[in-house]
């Protein structure tokens, strides 16, 4: 096995989304978003300076399975401090493509899962290891639409004081679906890229708020999008 940096996300709401959407609109976004990760290129490396030669010898896989997605970053020395920061810049990004996109796409969704730390093995179609089951035990947890590092990435982070780019990601008080919260570094999704001015409503917008447990999510989804707005950079900053 090597150690890997893994995250698996799914789209909240997306039981039943057929109901509200055709299932060629859901189909077609999706295609769109998947498109998108997969073509993304190593301009990303540029956030992390001289580290080109890192970002070469780290392999990088983006899977889907209905809603569901994983993005997995391996390299050879995942525990250098350096290489570990690329790879968590290098999933991070593809994060927040994702969960920006997402929100923007014909069909909107919001994305919420967890990134785990570990040995990992992913080969034409299987993914297993530690790591993956770690992140498989973490996606659902939270009690809102944020994807945040499990303990095991938050750990690894905290070893190499990773600086993830600036804003990339953000220390938040994670509220989990049993009442307790956890501390750790979350993906902002407002990095980068451009249209961020209407990412925060549409995400929100994808919440069903006539039922208690979801409009819960929505508050808390909210506060955290306010948090991240407060902690980008002002020329990416949706609220400006």
């Amino acid at each position: 096995m090597k150690k890997a940096l893994v995250a698996l996300l799914d789209a909240l709401g997306f039981k039943g989304i057929w109901r509200k959407h055709s299932p060629e609109d859901v189909l077609s976004s999706m295609r769109g978003i998947k498109a998108l990760l997969e073509d993304r290129t190593r301009r990303i490396s540029d956030l992390i300076p001289n580290a080109g030669e890192i970002f070469r010898a780290m392999e990088v896989r983006v899977e889907f399975l209905s809603d569901s997605v994983v993005v997995a970053a391996l390299h050879p020395e995942a525990e250098d401090p350096l290489a570990f920061a690329a790879m968590a810049v290098d999933v991070c990004s593809r994060v927040a493509v994702l969960q920006r996109e997402a929100s923007l796409a014909t069909v909107p969704l919001a994305y919420r899962g967890a990134i785990a730390f570990g040995e990992a093995v992913l080969d034409d179609r299987f993914l297993l290891g530690p790591a993956i089951d770690e992140a498989a035990a973490c996606m659902e947890l939270a009690n809102a639409a944020m994807v945040w590092f499990a303990p095991s990435a938050a750990e690894q982070a905290s070893i190499h004081g990773a600086n993830i780019a600036d804003h990339l990601a953000t220390q938040y008080l994670v509220p989990l679906k049993d009442g307790s919260s956890y501390s750790t570094l979350v993906v902002n999704p407002f990095f980068g890229g451009q249209e961020l001015k209407n990412v925060g409503s549409r995400i929100l917008d994808t919440f069903d708020r006539k039922q208690l447990s979801v409009a819960v999510k929505h508050q808390n989804t909210d506060a955290f999008l306010a948090h991240c707005a407060r902690h980008t950079r002002v020329e990416n900053n949706p609220a400006k």
